[in-house]
């Protein structure tokens, strides 16, 4: 009987093994993707997007243990914790509508800052940010609530979920900011500490006060007609520089990519200012694979850890801004 049930522990551990998903996220390099394949730019003096411009991206996967002892053994692939980000009673698929709406915003933003720079007229807006979820373990948790619309941070007004995520990732952790919302109506503020940005999950800055938020009435008024769809599996908004980059390009005479791959990762927001992202190497990797010749990176962190992954296999260049990178990729 013991040798049966010492038996039975084993083949249930190696089943486990394989099947049960331990708290980390697995990141995984996902192949540099052209721009045309996820957005639509259509108008007049405005020509189809050129597929040498990529985004990179990588793709969050719970492993089991199995597959976390593999990981250990491959280069191309890291651990990320797995932070709680789902509230009780909140829809399983909450974080992955979340990121699917900030990477269709990123990209509207992305267009109308790529438009507004060639000269085109241009506004983005929005109603506010609007709280999807309250993560459980944050400074919101006890003060804000799912529908709450945030209006202004520290008394200057927030249109876009974008905006919101800006003004954080600027703020020093540990301080409060005041944050103004409407619920039901009503108007009412809170002060909420800022998490440092190293606890925080994925690129999003806006979980620096421990919320998930989208755009209220989000609204491009551009001469273009611009159609975003987010692929499977991918979300967030660090594309928006690469399609900056090939927004520009289309709406004005030269070619900033030449004969190269132009690739890379970074937010951007309605000024032109690229922001911080996370997964460098993989993103390196996923542009090496998709045999881009040039990575842009945000000048404000990652320089270095992409010209570690990149090892000499393609140029790597930090840039604070649009101009900075249309600036550094030239026109051919």
């Amino acid at each position: 009987m013991r040798r049966l049930l010492l038996l039975g522990g084993v083949v249930l551990l190696v089943w486990a093994s394989v099947v049960v998903p331990i708290p980390l996220a697995v990141v995984t390099p996902v192949p540099a993707t052209p721009l045309a394949e996820v957005v639509e730019v259509d108008g007049p003096g405005v020509d189809h997007l050129d597929e040498r411009f990529r985004f990179t991206a990588v793709r969050l996967e719970e492993p089991t243990v199995a597959g976390a002892v593999a990981t250990l053994f491959d280069e191309q692939r890291t651990f990320s914790p797995l932070p709680t980000i789902t509230a009780p009673g909140a829809e399983e698929d909450t974080f992955a509508r979340f990121q699917e709406a900030l990477f269709v915003e990123s990209l509207t933003v992305a267009v109308a800052v790529a438009l507004d720079r060639a000269g085109e007229q241009v506004t983005v807006s929005g109603g506010g940010a609007r709280v999807l979820e309250v993560l459980p373990v944050g400074a919101a948790a006890d003060e804000l609530e799912r529908e709450d619309v945030i209006t202004s941070l520290d008394g200057e007004p927030v249109e876009l979920a974008s905006d919101l995520a800006t003004r954080l990732d600027a703020v020093d952790a540990g301080t409060e900011v005041e944050v103004t919302y409407e619920r039901d109506g009503q108007e009412d503020t809170t002060r909420l500490p800022v998490a440092p940005t190293d606890e925080l999950a994925d690129e999003v800055a806006s979980l620096a006060i421990g919320v998930f938020a989208t755009t209220v009435d989000l609204e491009l008024t551009a001469p273009v007609d611009v159609d975003v769809t987010a692929p499977e599996g991918v979300g967030g908004p660090s594309a928006g520089l690469l399609l900056a980059l090939a927004a520009y390009d289309a709406a004005t005479e030269g070619s900033l990519a030449g004969d190269r791959v132009v690739a890379g990762s970074g937010t951007i927001d309605a000024q032109g200012r690229v922001g911080r992202v996370d997964g460098i190497p993989q993103k390196v990797q996923g542009a090496i694979e998709a045999g881009a010749e040039v990575f842009l990176v945000p000048a404000v962190a990652g320089g270095d850890a992409a010209r570690a992954a990149a090892d000499g296999a393609l140029e790597v260049i930090e840039v604070e801004d649009l101009d900075g990178a249309i600036d550094a990729l030239g026109t051919g």
